[in-house]
């Protein structure tokens, strides 16, 4: 089978069961005395959990328009950060951090062209 050489703009997958992503960062033993870094926040249902359990939260995200919601959605949290940035390109804070994320899929997976697969 060969690989069609479409490219992968837009492979989110945005997260929609609260309870589900809860269970995750439980397991990744987050708590009050933790900064968080949230790589692409989508529409922050991860960020929301996080801001419950985190001390502090710094979710960076490159869609302005998913920005520009979270801002507003996140704006009478005193513990989110909602930083309009590629993460890819900004400065990782100097202060000890842990990172949660659903990155989407197409940041985590390379395209050989023209290859039999």
């Amino acid at each position: 089978m060969k690989n069609d050489n479409r490219k992968l703009f837009h492979s989110q997958n945005f997260l929609k069961d609260p309870a589900f992503v809860e269970n995750l960062i439980n397991k990744a033993d987050i708590d009050h005395n933790d900064s968080v870094v949230e790589i692409g926040p989508g529409k922050g249902i991860i960020t929301k959990i996080l801001a419950e359990k985190a001390g502090r939260v710094i979710a960076v995200e490159v869609e302005e328009k998913l920005y520009t919601k979270l801002k507003d959605k996140f704006k009478d949290r005193k513990n989110v950060k909602i930083i309009k940035a590629d993460f890819l390109k900004w400065q990782l804070p100097s202060s000890p951090y842990k990172v949660f994320s659903n990155i989407p899929f197409n940041l985590t997976t390379f395209e050989k062209q023209n290859q039999e697969i």
